[in-house]
């Protein structure tokens, strides 16, 4: 499913923060609602809530907190587990660069299980 790019994170540094100026409640709401509850990276979610709950959503920071990545809206995106586990720490300058290297890994992995995965379960 194609996302809409009307929402294009942006990478920002860690000194400006805007994580007090959200709305009180579950902190991580309104990015969820902001990228309409899919991972940005793959479109996984859904309005049926089995599918939703499979995609077991995070919120991922697109330039990682260990290289100088910030709290503020603008560096956080909803992503799926398996996105945001594909992306790790990877050093990354944008959101495009982010979500290219998190489609490649999943591709490698697609293809590991067709090879490794999928002949067993045949048997």
């Amino acid at each position: 499913m194609k996302l809409s790019n009307e929402i294009q994170p942006e990478i920002i540094s860690a000194s400006s923060r805007d994580v007090a100026s959200r709305p009180s409640g579950y902190p991580n709401q309104y990015i969820f609602e902001r990228d309409r509850f899919r991972c940005r990276y793959c479109g996984a979610g859904s309005d049926r809530f089995e599918a939703w709950m499979i995609a077991s959503l995070t919120v991922d920071h697109v330039r990682p907190q260990c290289d100088g990545g910030s709290d503020e809206d603008r560096n956080l995106v909803t992503a799926c587990r398996a996105c945001n586990s594909y992306k790790g720490s990877a050093k990354v300058e944008t959101f495009d660069e982010a979500k290219a290297l998190v489609m490649e890994r999943r591709e490698r992995a697609r293809l590991w299980w067709g090879r490794h995965v999928q002949p067993i379960l045949r048997l």
